[in-house]
């Protein structure tokens, strides 16, 4: 290609750097047989039509990028002739039929990214001699299975398939995947166990499998993993939380919520020492809440109600930066302790429907920036403490049905941020107009 007596093999039509944009309108013109094209960038313009079958005939291509356009249609077969093609991204557009088994026969071609489209039909199969590092799929019509062949996608780094129709199992063949750090297969179908094979890949940072229908028992964890984020809630998964759970010391983020989870939370829960969030709710766990877990300090978000849990609540360490505790719904039981006071960064604390008793600790009053306190429903005894005056920032206080008596303290109603308060069916009394 000759442009003012010049040839470019180089032809970049918007610079991702640029903060004023050309934007391109039109369709993609058809394409020369003897283009020396290598590098072709169109996105992020109003192209519309259907990606040309020409595109085939640049055969020298190794970087093709069309996303953010309004292209629709199938993406044709021809692609697959170009042999050279190391990058193929095509996401957030209307592209539409299935993608073409050709574009995995390209030995060269590192990332696909056709996620946010209209795609359909099943998976294709994957060829041994690929040097795929990226494919995002994700936000497709796809169905059928995953397809056993994955496992020959041995350089690939990052597998994003969720928000398809895809069903049936993960095969355990994607434990090949020596090199994978991100596996997204969450929103679809899919059943059967998680393999054991996919916790043995020790490269692997995140995995979210949420809201499948995955079922079995949740399989031992290798001791040299690197996971940051493991979601698994919204399945069927049953048994025990597996001990070996505290291998995975470079966890920060557990999500186990809508499971079929049963008995106590593992105490070795606490050797995650950068856990940041930690949620198990709406399963059969019980058994006494670890304090190991409340020694976490980077932990901001507990969320373990309406479980079974029985037993006292653990004592907060003072080097506390939670910020979420969720409790309410199980059966906890003794006084609140004073040392919940630790955890100053609390915003909400929810404790309703345990079996919580004694006097409401006046250290409340030092967790300033909580905005919902959900007390409601225990056996809580004694007067409200005008220390509760001191949370600035409370919305939500929430403490009926229990054996709340004397006064409501006129603090309270200082509260300038405070929406809601529920106090009915205590033993209060006094004068409420000389509190208002």
């Amino acid at each position: 290609m000759d442009l003012f007596g010049k040839e470019y093999r180089y032809l970049p039509t918007k610079s991702r750097y640029l903060g004023s944009r050309i934007r391109f309108s039109s369709k993609v013109p058809c394409m020369s047989l003897d283009s020396n094209l290598e590098v072709l960038r169109l996105w992020g313009n109003h192209l519309s039509g259907n990606i040309p079958r020409s595109i085939g005939n640049l055969t020298r291509l190794e970087d093709l990028e069309l996303d953010y356009n309004s292209l629709e249609g199938e993406i044709p077969s021809e692609i697959g002739n170009l042999i050279t093609l190391e990058i193929f991204y095509a996401d957030e557009m209307h592209l539409s039929g299935q993608i073409p088994p050709s574009i995995f026969n390209i030995s060269s071609l590192k990332y696909i990214g056709v996620q946010n489209n209209s795609l359909s039909g099943k998976l294709p199969c994957m060829s041994l001699d690929s040097n795929l590092k990226v494919l995002r799929l994700w936000g497709n019509h796809l169905s059928g299975n995953i397809p056993r062949s994955i496992g020959n996608l041995t350089r690939l780094e990052d597998l994003e398939l969720n928000y398809n129709s895809l069903e049936g199992e993960i095969p355990s063949e994607i434990g090949n995947l020596i090199k994978l750090e991100i596996f997204y297969a969450a929103d679809m179908h899919l059943s059967g166990q998680i393999p054991p094979s996919i916790f043995n890949i020790s490269s692997l940072k995140y995995i979210g499998v949420q809201n499948n229908s995955l079922s079995g028992k949740l399989p031992c964890m290798s001791l040299d993993s690197n996971l940051k984020v493991l979601q698994l809630r919204g399945n069927y998964l049953s048994g025990n939380i597996p001990r070996s759970i505290g291998n995975l010391t470079r966890l920060e983020e557990l999500d186990l919520d809508y499971n079929n989870l049963e008995g106590e939370i593992p105490s070795e829960i606490g050797n995650l020492i950068k856990l940041e969030i930690f949620y198990a709710a709406d399963m059969h766990l019980s058994g006494q809440i670890p304090p190991s877990i409340f020694n976490i300090s980077s932990l901001k978000y507990i969320g373990v109600q309406n479980n079974s849990l029985s037993g006292k609540l653990p004592c907060m360490s003072f080097h506390s930066n939670l910020e979420v505790l969720q409790l309410w719904g199980n059966y906890l039981s003794g006084n609140i302790p004073d040392c919940i006071s630790n955890a100053r960064k609390l915003k909400i604390l929810h404790l309703n429907q345990n079996l919580f008793s004694g006097l409401l600790p006046r250290s409340i009053g030092n967790l300033t920036r909580l905005k919902e306190l959900l007390l409601g429903e225990n056996s809580l005894e004694g007067g409200i403490p005008s220390e509760i005056g001191n949370l600035i920032k409370l919305e939500v206080l929430h403490a009926p049905h229990m054996h709340l008596s004397g006064q409501i303290p006129p603090s309270i109603f200082n509260i300038s941020s405070l929406k809601v308060i529920l106090l009915q069916n205590n033993s209060l009394s006094g004068n409420l107009l000389n509190n208002i």
